[in-house]
Formats: structure tokens, C-alpha cells, sequence
């Protein structure tokens, strides 16, 4: 598909109230970086407020946006896919309405970044916070994957695919950009398999030698608890269905990619969280991440 614009920014949206989207517009508007498109979309709320984000649009003389609107709730991963394939940018960055870019030249940093390194997909650090009365009352770092120091080392390919396909260390979908492209081919092979996780692309991505680079700098503000990865409690239905999507979507990856033995072979020291191996290569890597550089 041809490119129209250097990035596509897709807010996705369920049931949320409008000043979280107003949040997530305000950082968009205000980028120094203005060759992008916005694409809003809601996956079937009972209250959508297109009409309030439409005049806000208007009155911020943003003209590169769209709106759309499932008629009924289709799950995260079929919901970022079918925004995908409407898009129109070269790069995308998926945002959830109520995070925040970070800074009013993110846009423009990891345009230049993906440029020079050529990358499919690149993510940044976080940081978090909790609104309580629309009032911010927390903030910190969220680090995700936890082991972040691994991308920051020469062998970073190597690390990564030992944190996330034996670890599951993933990375934050929150923080992650990447080409249109590889979103929609990756996306694509989890429709059907995963409803809710689309994070779990990376444990897919590595099949034709691609590589996270890792952007060291601050790139999103990052609604804490409010994102299925980081809200309820770890034995909630919700999470429960987080988790069959991870191991239905690990069970594809070894059908797609066994033939690569060292593939296959990760990837069933990971299926086993009770794997000696697993445990040694955890601690190797661990002390590897508490080094540094």
C-alpha cells in the first residue's frame, strides 16, 4: 500500500470518557512533526463522543483524521487490524485514549530514529501515572520489558529473543512504534488466536531476522491500571483470557516457524515455566540486565 503520510497515530477507544481522548489529542496536536494522520476509532461503546472529539479536531484545525465505529465490541487485536488496513502511514503508532506522547517532538525523534536504523519496530521508555477526579496523583518509570538493559547491549537480538520467547519479558505495546507494514502482516496472523493481546506480535516478529531497537529515551506517559495488561486482578476472567491468548499465540508460532530449530526449541523451553533451563537462562539474563552496558 502506498504511503500518504510518514506516520498514522491510531487512538483506539472503548467506553471511554472524552477529557481521556481530549488527553491523548492534546499531545498529538501539539507535535513539532505534522505529516501524520489521526485515526480515532471506538470498538462498539454504548457512548461514543465523535461528535465532541470532531469539534475539538476542527477547532485544533486538525484535517488528516479519521473516525470510526464498530457496531459491536471485536476484541483488541481485530480492532487494531482492521484500523491498520485503512491507514495510510509509513510508520504507525498505536496509542490508548487517555496515554499521552511524551514531549512535543516524540513524533519527530522516532521518526528519525526508525529512519537511521532501518528498523520495523523500535520502542522507548514510559512514564506511568494514575488520574484519580481527573487529577494526576502518581508518577514513575514503567519499565517494560523488565530486562530492558539487554537492548542496550551489542548482542541485543540474541538477548531479546531469550527475554521474550523463554521469558516472556514483553515488551509494552504502549511504547512500541513500527512500520505499517510488519504491524499489518504480524496483527494479521493473530486474528483469530488472540482477542485481547496484541503485544504478543514480538514473539512472532522474529521469524524473518527482525530486531526491537530500543529508543533510550522517554516516549509515552502511560495511563497505569487502566490498560488490560495492568487493571484487575491476576486471577480475574479478563486475565485468565490475556493468558489462554498467549499460549494459543505461542502454539502458532510453532506451527508457522518450527522448522527453525532453534525457534521451535525456545520456544518450548518458555512453554515450560517450570524448565531448569528456563530458570538458568532467566538468571543469566538477569545478571546480564543488572550490568548494564
Amino acid at each position: 500500500m502506498k504511503n500518504k503520510y510518514r506516520f498514522s497515530i491510531l487512538i483506539l477507544t472503548y467506553n471511554t470518557p472524552f477529557y481521556k481522548t481530549k488527553r491523548t489529542l492534546d499531545s498529538i496536536i501539539n507535535q513539532d512533526f505534522k505529516d501524520y494522520e489521526i485515526i480515532i476509532s471506538d470498538d462498539g461503546s454504548s457512548e461514543v463522543h465523535f461528535e465532541e472529539i470532531e469539534e475539538y479536531l476542527k477547532n485544533n484545525n486538525v484535517k488528516s483524521y479519521k473516525l470510526l465505529k464498530n457496531s459491536e465490541n471485536v476484541g483488541t487485536v481485530k480492532h487494531l487490524y482492521n484500523v491498520l488496513c485503512v491507514s495510510k502511514g509509513k510508520y504507525i503508532k498505536a496509542i490508548g485514549s487517555g496515554d499521552s506522547l511524551h514531549g512535543n517532538d516524540t513524533i519527530s525523534r522516532m521518526y528519525n530514529f526508525m529512519e537511521s536504523s532501518k528498523s520495523s519496530f523500535a520502542f522507548g521508555r514510559m512514564k506511568k501515572y494514575i488520574i484519580k477526579d481527573k487529577k494526576l496523583i502518581a508518577r514513575g518509570d514503567f519499565i517494560a520489558p523488565k530486562r530492558i538493559n539487554l537492548y542496550k547491549r551489542k548482542k541485543h537480538k540474541l538477548y531479546s529473543m531469550l527475554d521474550i520467547i523463554v521469558c516472556h519479558d514483553w515488551i509494552s505495546g504502549a511504547s512500541m512504534f513500527g512500520k505499517r507494514s510488519a504491524f499489518i502482516h504480524y496483527i494479521g496472523k493473530l486474528i483469530g488466536v488472540s482477542k485481547y493481546s496484541d503485544d504478543i506480535l514480538q514473539i512472532l516478529a522474529f521469524d524473518k531476522n527482525n530486531v526491537f531497537e530500543f529508543y533510550d529515551s522517554y516516549i509515552v506517559d502511560y495511563e497505569f491500571g487502566e490498560g488490560v495488561s495492568t487493571s484487575g486482578a491476576s486471577n480475574s476472567p479478563f486475565k485468565k483470557a490475556l493468558r489462554k491468548d498467549i499460549d494459543r499465540s505461542i502454539e502458532l508460532a510453532d506451527r508457522l516457524y518450527g522448522k527453525n530449530i532453534l525457534y521451535r526449541i525456545l520456544l518450548h523451553i518458555g512453554k515450560n515455566q517450570q524448565s531448569m533451563i528456563r530458570r538458568i537462562i532467566r538468571s543469566i539474563l538477569d545478571t546480564i540486565d543488572k550490568k548494564g552496558c
